[in-house]
């Protein structure tokens, strides 16, 4: 699957305020949190600035989860 640029969101670390980019995973896991979510995918990402770790939790959209 290739990664639509366009679906890029822009998050900020959570240790020094960094913003980055961040991806969906796939076209089903489209909403993101900083939290589990149900049924999310876990996807780590590293600060440029500060390099530490921060953790997006992709899940389904509410209207779709079953």
């Amino acid at each position: 699957m290739s990664i639509n640029t366009s679906d890029a969101r822009l998050y900020s670390c959570r240790h020094c305020g960094t913003e980055y980019k961040a991806h969906p995973p796939d076209d089903v896991h489209s909403e993101c949190d900083v939290n589990d979510i149900t049924d999310s995918i876990a996807i780590p990402y590293h600060c440029k600035n500060c390099n530490k770790e921060n953790k997006l939790y992709w899940g389904r959209p509410m209207n779709i989860r079953q």
